[in-house]
């Protein structure tokens, strides 16, 4: 019945904010701020318009070589005038960090969270699950959550580079999203995060 839907989509809702606000664990900081910069130390070339550039344990690798459960990055280049067959670039060069966000989205129910201190404010059903084939019995697959660090980035010159965002999977919910440490490591000498010299 669509009132049991509903209510049923509600009330996931509610426990996740709950469970959020209810955990000892301390509150969800992002591990940059506003205050920091991103240093690109290398050029890429001929890159389709929308597309993304993924990084792990120091060096560039394409999409399927990914461990998603070791930290990674993805920066992500969009020209919103142009249409698919627009090729852009990155150049070397700093980017200030204009927002910072915390995303998480769960492989056991079509959801997708941002988070903000201990609270949850943002839900919203994401279609189907990663694994469509997914069996609620304890045969299925083992669930897990996606941590997310999404930063925004603001250049002048560049104003294609528009995200570097740096994620892992987890078992478990609770603090797990990539530290500084982390998204250093995965990204290596080819890119620097940093605070910015005041």
């Amino acid at each position: 019945m669509p009132g049991q839907k509903l209510f049923t989509v509600v009330s996931i809702a509610a426990s996740l904010v709950a469970g959020g606000c209810a955990t000892e664990r301390g509150p969800y900081r992002p591990p940059v701020d506003t205050g920091y910069r991103v240093q690109i130390d290398s050029g890429y070339d001929a890159l389709p318009n929308d597309s993304s550039l993924y990084f792990q344990q120091g060096r560039r690798v394409v999409e399927n070589e990914l461990d998603r459960w070791t930290p990674y990055c993805r920066l992500h280049l969009l020209n919103r005038v142009y249409g698919p067959d627009y090729l852009t670039a990155v150049e070397p060069g700093v980017f200030d960090i204009s927002r910072v966000d915390l995303r998480y989205r769960s492989s056991d129910y079509p959801y997708y969270g941002v988070q903000a201190g201990d609270t949850l404010i943002g839900f919203g059903l994401v279609g189907d699950r990663d694994e469509p084939d997914y069996s609620r019995d304890r045969g299925g697959p083992s669930s897990y959550y996606v941590y997310q660090v999404e930063m925004k980035l603001a250049s002048a010159d560049q104003p294609d580079v528009q995200t570097l965002a740096c994620a892992r999977k987890s078992g478990t919910r609770g603090g797990n999203y990539p530290t500084l440490l982390q998204i250093q490591d995965a990204l290596g000498e080819l890119i620097r995060i940093g605070a910015a010299e005041s």
